[in-house]
């Protein structure tokens, strides 16, 4: 399957203001319910993955600007997180008193495991990186809701924000592996982005079913 440079630009634009909002009302519900969005090792990762693509990376401004934007909702998102996740865990003693020291513990374990990944493939534009985080991102974002057993820190607008944006995603890694990072077999993006959407399209059934159980309005909850 190709993919020409035009479309390649438009997916872009669609998984890139996905994801804006997905972190704007991440940010945005974590305030309102005291809570955080994303997995915390799913964010560390998210932080130092963007960071360096956005900052350390050789590739051309235009191609890093995004990042350099997605960092600083980044950071955005680890507050909350720093601020509010250790109520999170209130029935994990351990963590709960340890919780600040374990999140920042995670950053130079993912900047570690960044470094080995990137370096190794020789991942120059993040397609590696960047599906690998996306996958895990998709199965713990299912592992958090059913660990709280309710929707503190979510919304069904976020959800559909991270499936709109991942399915985009899935044009973009075709349109990097043609014409940015040509070293990338499509087996790798064909076997991983079916997964990651149809386990996006799992978390939105389950975040309604849980959401109208417990007698809220998915729809008018942003």
């Amino acid at each position: 399957m190709t993919i020409t440079y035009q479309q390649g630009l438009l997916a872009s634009a669609i998984a890139v203001l996905a994801w804006l909002g997905a972190y704007a009302l991440m940010i945005r519900r974590g305030f309102k319910d005291r809570s955080f969005g994303m997995p915390i090792v799913t964010l560390c990762l998210n932080v130092v993955w963007e960071g360096w693509y956005g900052f350390v990376s050789d590739m051309p401004l235009g191609q890093r600007l995004p990042n350099i934007i997605w960092f600083g909702f980044d950071l955005g998102v680890l507050y909350t997180c720093l601020k509010f996740g250790a109520e999170d865990f209130k029935d994990w003693p351990l963590l709960h008193q340890w919780f600040k020291p374990v999140v920042w513990s995670l950053i130079p374990i993912a900047i570690l495991l960044h470094w080995g990944v990137i370096t190794a493939l020789k991942d120059s534009h993040g397609a590696y990186s960047a599906s690998l985080n996306t996958l895990g991102y998709s199965f713990l974002l299912i592992a958090m809701l059913l660990r709280r057993n309710c929707v503190r820190g979510q919304s069904l607008y976020i959800a559909l924000c991270v499936l709109i944006g991942d399915s985009a995603g899935f044009w973009v890694m075709l349109f990097v592996t043609q014409y940015l990072q040509p070293g990338v077999r499509p087996e790798f993006i064909f076997g991983l982005y079916p997964v990651i959407v149809l386990l996006n399209v799992v978390y939105v059934a389950l975040y309604i079913h849980v959401a109208i159980r417990d007698g809220i309005n998915p729809f008018t909850r942003l």
